[in-house]
């Protein structure tokens, strides 16, 4: 019996501590408008005044005219369309913010919602769909950039030999903050020749590519930048002797290419860029030697570029209804 009355008495001080939690700060209060600092017109100050009342008595506070055990003390600032509304009480001042002078009976209540229940300001338990604002419906959002880009660098293709030459690339880059995501194509044209006459030459490239990169400094202007690509490469590379003649070696499949980089001008709708890139085949690349045998060769490419794109500045865009 003693084990029933405990268990008995500890939920009980469960639900008063609950209760507790969401209880009104006082049955009674008395609300007053701070006319010295409201900058609405005197007009829509009784109508303020009534309406911040009506918002505490629907949330179970009593409102009362004299012999306040609390009083709270609230006033308008107006800006453009934009009204804050600030509230003084027995925790400090606290302050919620209209889009529009129509929203302030939502915001009113709001708040003395959030006095009554304890709640942070601005918190979903404050809010219903009787009293949330346009704001809150449609929160803002991070609009992505869409930016065009073409490089120009040079490139350095390896695998029987080693030649160097022009490397371009081309693409559209859709980013966010700290992510973006990347379509793309690039392609190297190599070629070197030695004092001999020896010489290697060919192509190298992904014909189409999808990468994604994280920015290190996302809202700044300028950021550093790395990631991942996967896409569908092609390579070929002779490799030319004089006296022996030379071997050509082609092949075609996937490729990752792993990219660091740095972009400036983000706040603007021209960017600058600079990357190094490597195009590394997940395939190799095959020539028929003079014997009828085949010969394969690993035959990765690296390219440093730099290069321009056109795109949105990054923006906060409200997806209104």
């Amino acid at each position: 019996m003693t084990r029933l009355a405990l268990a008995f008495g500890f939920i009980g001080m469960i639900a008063g501590s609950a209760s507790a939690q969401v209880a009104p700060v006082a049955t009674s209060a008395c609300v007053a408008i701070d006319e010295t600092r409201d900058t609405l017109p005197p007009e829509d100050r009784r109508g303020a005044l009534i309406a911040f009342q009506q918002a505490f008595a629907k949330n179970g506070v009593q409102v009362v005219e004299g012999g306040c055990t609390v009083t709270y003390t609230f006033y308008n600032v107006k800006l453009g369309q934009a009204v804050t509304v600030y509230i003084v009480g027995p925790a400090g001042t606290q302050q919620l913010r209209a889009s529009k002078v129509d929203e302030l009976p939502q915001v009113y209540e709001q708040l003395a919602r959030a006095i009554v229940t304890g709640q942070p300001i601005g918190s979903d338990q404050n809010t219903d769909r009787t009293n949330v604002t346009d704001a809150q419906t449609a929160p803002k959002r991070v609009a992505s950039d869409n930016l065009k880009f073409v490089t120009i660098g040079y490139g350095v293709e390896t695998g029987p030999g080693t030649a160097g030459g022009p490397a371009i690339g081309y693409g559209w880059r859709f980013e966010l903050d700290r992510l973006a995501v990347e379509i793309s194509g690039d392609i190297a044209i190599v070629s070197s020749t030695d004092s001999m006459g020896n010489g290697h030459g060919g192509v190298s490239g992904n014909l189409i590519k999808l990468a994604g990169y994280y920015y290190q400094n996302p809202i700044s202007n300028a950021s550093l930048y790395y990631g991942l690509g996967l896409g569908y490469g092609l390579a070929f590379l002779c490799d030319n002797n004089v006296n022996t003649g030379g071997n050509c070696y082609a092949g075609g499949g996937l490729e990752a290419s792993p990219t660091v980089g740095y972009e400036m001008l983000r706040s603007s709708t021209i960017r600058f860029l600079v990357q190094l890139t490597a195009g590394l085949p997940l395939y190799t690349a095959n020539a028929v030697l003079t014997d009828g045998s085949t010969d394969k060769r690993w035959i990765p490419t690296f390219a440093l570029s730099v290069g321009i794109g056109f795109g949105r500045s990054n923006t906060i865009r409200v997806v209104s209804n």
